[in-house]
């Protein structure tokens, strides 16, 4: 896994307090768990109101060791949830979405600062609004525009904070070795 220099920066000062990287890590899990039932509910996906999404989420999170830390994929998996109510809002609202292409591009931005591995989910995003939503490519627009205007508004932050060398960062990614040898 690799860090982007604000989820680095956050990381240091949470693993600086003892049991604090495990307390955020499981009541981020949690509280993904919470969201994603009650937007399900909120949104009728689900036939009949229950907590069983809430229970599958906990368990199958629960497998993956890394979630009870605080670490980027948690917050690759909040701000997918909160893209998914958005997605949900705009497939009931119909033909005048109001700032929803702004909401989904603007939290695709902020997922970008937390985790580098949300460049991969970027165009299913971007595919998934089309079929959602088909009306008007100003939206699209819209949407594609925020989500670069978060990574322009972080860049230029990290330019008067004399650091845009850390911001080349957010686009380099480290290979992983899983010892598969093709010779």
């Amino acid at each position: 896994v690799t860090y982007t220099p604000l989820f680095a920066a956050l990381k240091t000062r949470v693993s600086a307090v003892p049991y604090l990287d495990i307390t955020l890590g499981l009541t981020f899990m949690v509280l993904q768990g919470i969201l994603l039932t009650f937007f399900l509910n909120y949104h009728k996906v689900i036939k009949e109101r229950s907590f069983f999404t809430f229970i599958i989420y906990i368990m199958v999170a629960g497998v993956y060791s890394e979630q009870f830390y605080l670490n980027p994929a948690s917050f690759l998996n909040f701000f997918l949830i909160l893209i998914i109510d958005r997605m949900l809002k705009l497939q009931d609202i119909g033909k005048n979405p109001g700032t929803l292409f702004l909401d989904i591009g603007t939290l695709a931005g902020c997922t970008l600062l937390f985790s580098k591995e949300a460049m991969f989910y970027l165009p299913i995003i971007v595919i998934g609004v089309i079929i959602v939503y088909t009306y008007s490519s100003n939206s699209i627009i819209i949407m594609l525009m925020s989500m670069f205007m978060v990574m322009f508004i972080t860049a230029c932050i990290y330019y008067l904070s004399n650091s845009f060398g850390e911001f080349g960062s957010f686009f380099s990614f480290n290979t992983i070795n899983i010892g598969i040898s093709y010779s």
